[in-house]
C-alpha cells in the first residue's frame, strides 16, 4: 500500500483520514455563522498531500450536507457543535458556509474562541477513494475523497489555515485583513 510511509503523519482509523487542510474562515457573525474554504486545490500540504478539483464531487452529490457531513470540534464525534448550510467545490476549493450552534455549550466555547483567534483552523475527516502517488515526491494526489466531517480545530496543518475575517470587527481592519489574505494566497499559488 503505498501510504504505508505516511503512517505516522496521518491518523487513520477504519480508513477514516483526518488531517488538517489549507483553510480561511472568511466570515464569522454575531449568530455564529461562517464561511471559508476547507480544503484549497493543487496546494500540497504539510502531509504531501494534494487535493486536485472533483475530488468532493461524489460526495456532494450523494450526501445530504446539512446532516451527512457534521461540524464537529476537534474531530470528537461525541461534540457536534453545529451544521453547514453549504458545501460545494469552487474554482479554489471546497467553500463551506456553517452554523455554530451558540446553545450548545462546546459551540459557544468554540464561537467565542475563534472570535478571540484562539482557535483558527479547521480540519477534514475523510476516507480516500482514488489517488495517484507520485514515488518521486512521495506525495498523493487525491482525486476522489469522501468527506465525513469537518472540524473546527487548534493547529490546523497549514500555516495560512486561519481565521482572517469577523464580521464584528471594524471596517479597517475587515479590509486590511482581506488584502493580506489574498496577497498571501497568491503568493502560494505561484510558488
Amino acid at each position: 500500500m503505498h501510504i504505508k510511509n505516511m503512517e505516522n503523519k496521518i491518523s487513520i482509523k477504519n480508513k477514516l483520514e483526518k488531517k488538517c487542510s489549507f483553510l480561511e474562515i472568511k466570515s464569522l457573525d454575531k449568530i455564529g455563522r461562517f464561511s471559508g474554504y476547507a480544503s484549497v486545490f493543487n496546494i500540497e500540504d504539510s502531509y504531501k498531500d494534494i487535493v486536485i478539483a472533483g475530488a468532493f464531487k461524489n460526495t456532494l452529490k450523494t450526501k445530504n450536507i446539512t446532516s451527512d457531513i457534521k461540524l464537529l470540534w476537534q474531530h470528537n464525534q461525541t461534540k457536534p457543535i453545529g451544521y453547514f448550510n453549504l458545501i460545494k467545490e469552487d474554482t479554489i476549493g471546497l467553500y463551506v458556509e456553517g452554523q455554530i450552534m451558540l446553545e450548545v455549550q462546546q459551540g459557544l466555547e468554540a464561537y467565542n474562541l475563534i472570535k478571540s483567534k484562539a482557535v483558527n483552523g479547521l480540519s477534514i475527516g475523510y476516507s480516500v477513494k482514488k489517488f495517484d502517488f507520485n514515488k518521486v515526491k512521495k506525495n498523493r494526489i487525491l482525486k476522489e475523497v469522501e468527506l465525513f466531517e469537518i472540524s473546527i480545530v487548534t493547529f490546523p496543518a497549514n500555516e495560512y489555515a486561519n481565521i482572517t475575517f469577523c464580521k464584528s470587527k471594524n471596517l479597517e481592519e475587515t479590509i486590511a485583513e482581506k488584502i493580506k489574505m489574498l496577497e498571501t494566497f497568491l503568493n502560494i499559488r505561484h510558488c
